[in-house]
């Protein structure tokens, strides 16, 4: 069944099918405005392109924004890797890709470094 967009706009309320489009786009993803229109994905990045509406880049926990930092290396080996996933706003299994993947460190490493610099502190008694 082809889509008439033309209906589909003014069934929605919209002034136009832009407009629908950019509206519909901040809250959808290309899989799920296809899913609702039942069209194929091409489908609407075609509409898109006729309509001049721009796509936005590949998202999700590959495009997630946080540093692996000392103040973050730190957070994991004192609360964990869940907790400081949640701190931040991401899934655990995104850190332990990003420490991975960017400084070549497992969980595992970064809690033998904190042990081994426990040890090594003087405990104070003189």
């Amino acid at each position: 069944m082809k889509v008439i967009w033309s209906e589909e706009w003014k069934k929605l309320g919209y002034i136009g099918e832009k407009e629908m489009w950019l509206d519909l786009y901040k809250a959808n993803s290309l899989t799920s405005l296809s899913q609702k229109f039942n069209c194929s994905i091409n489908a609407i990045r075609d509409r898109f392109a006729k309509c001049g509406v721009p796509l936005r880049g590949p998202g999700g926990p590959n495009n997630q924004k946080f540093e692996v930092d000392r103040a973050l290396i730190d957070d994991i080996t004192a609360t964990g890797v869940r907790a400081a996933a949640l701190k931040r706003g991401v899934a655990p299994q995104t850190l332990y890709q990003r420490l991975y993947y960017s400084k070549g460190l497992s969980v595992k490493k970064l809690q033998q470094a904190a042990e081994a610099l426990k040890e090594e502190e003087p405990n104070g008694d003189v």
